[in-house]
């Protein structure tokens, strides 16, 4: 909200600090959004730094099609990645302007590339992603770095942790299906989870696949590079 910004401002001249902005929809921004932020940043800031975080593709159409399974009509990921890259323009799939490579030529068109921290998701080697990006991302944070570093035993960050998904998803298409009825309680869920690996008394990963067509697992590769 442009409010909480201008709040934002004020704290951080009032105390002469920095301002951190953080927001999952500016990986949304067309070529206008960006000229409006860097008109917001380049009159108030001397130092402006942009991190942003790439994630792989599979990784990441995987989060996207969870999070949205709700408002779209695909039955399975398999069926969502084989209609965005049939139909990229499509309104019920998530248009490949907002992952990381369209994302990044659009920012580069107005900040410089001193400006742009890329962060990979998924590299452990400088720590989890607290200290990945208060201790190598962001400038200026020695005092947090520190902070996160002396953090002991049992203080580590609150990492969310899911599931096994083909257990998640068999267990909700069960639900659907009518064979179940829906967890009522707090573990019930997990506890399905357990009964499934018993019953099934094998790894997810011996179950039989549905697979992208050739063509489209091409693409998928080729756009992954």
């Amino acid at each position: 909200k442009v409010s909480l910004l201008v709040e934002g401002i004020k704290i951080a001249q009032q105390h002469k600090k920095n301002l951190l902005v953080s927001a999952e929809t500016f990986s949304v921004i067309y070529d206008d959004g960006v000229d409006m932020l860097t008109d917001y940043l380049e009159p108030l800031w001397d130092d402006i730094t942009i991190v942003v975080y790439y994630r792989r593709y599979y990784s990441w159409i995987r989060s996207v099609y969870d999070e949205s399974k709700q408002a779209n009509p695909f039955d399975s990921v398999v069926d969502m990645v084989t209609h965005q890259f049939s139909n990229p323009q499509s309104n019920y799939t998530p248009s490949l302007h907002i992952y990381t490579p369209e994302l990044l030529q659009r920012l580069r068109r107005r900040f410089d590339d001193n400006q742009i921290v890329l962060m990979d998701f998924h590299d452990r080697s400088r720590g989890d992603a607290v200290e990945s990006f208060y201790c190598h991302a962001l400038p200026h944070a020695e005092q947090a770095c520190q902070d996160i570093r002396s953090r002991g035993p049992g203080k580590k960050s609150n990492v969310r942790r899911t599931p096994d998904q083909e257990y998640h998803e068999l267990i909700s298409a069960a639900i659907e299906a009518g064979k179940i009825d829906p967890p009522k309680f707090p573990g019930q869920h997990q506890a399905l989870i357990r009964g499934v690996k018993q019953y099934a008394n094998n790894s997810s990963t011996d179950w039989p696949r549905v697979c992208l067509s050739k063509d489209v697992l091409e693409r998928v590769w080729r756009y992954s590079l």
